[in-house]
């Protein structure tokens, strides 16, 4: 590609050069017995001048052959012959031919220090670039990529091929160009050896430049590049990129190992959090148990057939408790595996209320529960399961935290033609607004009321999967936890 440039760069010169000296020529015959030879001689410098700037010394020198034929053939006299008759002119000849040789000689030495300044502010401008894309919040991938484009355009090379060491093999992470061909994969496959030499080295006839990248603990990987032979002080440069490309490396792998440390630090918690909320909920209904069946054991104790038979139910309410607890467990398992699918359908939820209230028959320790609704028949698109659960968790909730003998209100209003608002109140002490925000939080432990454990964060999950909100609204003496379902097409307002 370098050398089709040149090659037209030097056949642009060529015809400039010429097309200026014959028009020149054309202009200055017609008053060449009133102008000098000297003057002559400096308007025929002017196309040797463009021809350098255009096509470089080759063009200059060009030019200056085909100036000299022409200022010989036309403007010394004998006219229109190579023939020189006097002997002054065979000064004026010789010094112009001198001149424009310089001439050329200097245009092109300004032109190829001008080129060259140009490319080094190029390469300046593409290392600030990816100087610039490692501070940028991208994706490692794409850094790479960039990085390797940027040196397939900064050499003008036809392939960039970058590759790391990933379980003792070379594995392509970025590619530039044109793709390598099978023969080329092949011997490069072949010839590198494991771990890679800190050294450059040419390979597939070559064909291929490869550079081994080199961080802190040796190196990593490799950039196989084909295209120009690289000089000195573009390997130098390369090497600038390659040091870069090996800094967004090392970034990315210790960006990978602290996205690792902090999963595992987050399992930990979860682990660590979990622990406590089950501890938290297994402790009260263990207790009341263990204290329960070692009263009825016990030989010497004096019970009443009454008494027995409430504490055989309080064991009863206690192990459903308990059974609650592990089917809490289980929905929490299915909730981080992702394997909480709805299925939806339409669901009559007062129907579905009242059978959750009935599972808490001999479990309500004199609490009553009193269900409302501003709608005779109120159906929802639901998951009945998770809905049921999610009502099962707030009246538990309830049961546990409001004062004895209370009353617990579920509310059931059709909001609007698409949303229904599901309440569930207890009469117990207010939770603080600071700590009602994070009520629902993953294993969120308050000192609030001792509301903890699993239930509520279940229940947030639960409506989440359903798309809609859940919330706690409170007061000094009362708790009102209130969700959003979706109006089933089939409800109709009464």
């Amino acid at each position: 590609m370098a050398k089709i440039k040149k090659i037209i760069l030097f056949a642009r010169g060529e015809l400039v050069s010429t097309c200026l000296i014959v028009v020149a020529a054309l202009l200055v015959i017609p008053f060449r017995g009133q102008v000098s030879i000297a003057t002559t001689a400096l308007i025929l410098v002017v196309p040797v001048v463009i021809g350098v700037s255009i096509g470089g010394s080759r063009s200059g020198i060009y030019a200056a052959i085909i100036g000299f034929l022409v200022y010989d053939f036309l403007f010394i006299p004998p006219y229109y012959t190579f023939v020189v008759g006097a002997a002054q002119n065979y000064v004026a000849l010789f010094v112009y031919g001198i001149v424009t040789l310089v001439v050329a000689r200097v245009f092109s030495r300004v032109r190829t220090a001008r080129l060259e300044a140009d490319q080094r502010a190029f390469e300046v401008r593409k290392l600030f670039d990816i100087s610039e894309m490692l501070v940028r919040d991208s994706s490692p991938e794409q850094l790479l990529i960039n990085i390797v484009d940027a040196i397939l355009l900064a050499f003008d090379l036809d392939s960039s091929v970058l590759y790391v060491i990933e379980s003792d093999q070379l594995v392509k992470l970025a590619q530039a160009g044109s793709p390598l061909t099978d023969e080329e994969s092949d011997q490069l496959s072949s010839r590198t050896k494991i771990p890679l030499s800190t050294t450059s080295n040419v390979i597939a006839d070559g064909k291929l430049y490869v550079v081994p990248l080199i961080s802190s603990d040796g190196p990593i990987g490799m950039l196989a590049i084909k295209g120009k032979f690289l000089q000195d002080h573009h390997r130098d440069l390369l090497q600038a990129f390659l040091n870069h490309l090996a800094l967004a490396l090392e970034r990315g792998r210790l960006k990978k190992h602290e996205v690792e440390v902090e999963l595992y630090k987050e399992m930990d918690n979860v682990r660590n959090s979990l622990m406590g909320a089950v501890s938290h909920d297994l402790k009260s209904p263990l207790t009341t148990i263990s204290v329960a069946s070692s009263a009825l054991i016990d030989p010497e104790s004096d019970l009443t057939k009454e008494d027995s038979e409430n504490l055989a139910r309080l064991i009863e309410s206690q192990a459903r408790r308990l059974n609650r607890l592990v089917s809490n467990l289980l929905d929490m398992t299915r909730i981080h595996s992702g394997a909480l699918a709805l299925r939806e359908e339409d669901v009559d939820l007062l129907d579905l209320t009242r059978s959750v209230i009935e599972r808490f028959n001999g479990q309500l320790d004199g609490h009553e529960i009193i269900l409302k609704s501003n709608n005779s028949e109120v159906k929802a698109r639901i998951d009945k399961v998770l809905i049921a659960e999610v009502l099962s968790n707030f009246i538990d909730n309830a049961i546990r935290y409001g004062p004895p003998l209370s009353e617990i209100g579920i509310g059931i209003e059709l909001q609007s033609s698409d949303k229904i608002v599901v309440s569930v109140t207890d009469l117990g002490q207010g939770i603080p607004a600071s700590e009602a925000n994070n009520l629902f939080h993953m294993f969120n432990k308050r000192e609030a009321g001792g509301r903890g454990g699993l239930g509520l964060a279940i229940c947030k999950a639960f409506i989440d999967a359903h798309n809609e909100r859940i919330w706690i609204e409170t007061t000094t003496t009362s708790n009102s936890f209130k969700f959003t379902l979706p109006v089933s097409r089939e409800t109709e307002v009464k």
